[in-house]
């Protein structure tokens, strides 16, 4: 009788254990859907060049999108510093903010086409 009640309160702790453990983990994967993850290459995207091929208006690396963010005396730059400054120079050539947003774009904060 007591092996019997002993192996019954054996598993009525595995199974509480294994519900709590299921339960955090459940939890945790939702919690995790909702994150960005960090943006090293960036496939089928399309970054603001200069006519050399090379990136224009960037400056900084990055891991996330959240590291890169509008700099300069006119926000022309997209940088992962919030103290750039620039020139007050309005050029004809800046990235139209309609078209392009600043964000990473293989590990350097860059205008990215929308």
């Amino acid at each position: 009788m007591i092996e019997r009640l002993t192996s019954f309160i054996l598993i009525i702790i595995a199974v509480g254990t294994v519900s709590i453990v299921g339960f955090y983990l459940i939890q945790s994967v939702q919690n995790n859907q909702n994150k960005e993850l960090p943006t090293r290459i960036t496939y089928g995207k399309e970054a603001y060049r200069s006519a050399y091929g090379s990136l224009k208006y960037a400056e900084g690396k990055c891991d996330t999108t959240d590291e890169c963010a509008p700099a300069g005396c006119s926000s022309e730059m997209c940088s992962s510093d919030s103290e750039l400054t620039s020139a007050c120079v309005v050029a004809d050539d800046f990235p139209d903010t309609d078209i392009y947003e600043c964000g990473c774009f293989d590990n350097r904060c860059a205008w990215i086409k929308k």
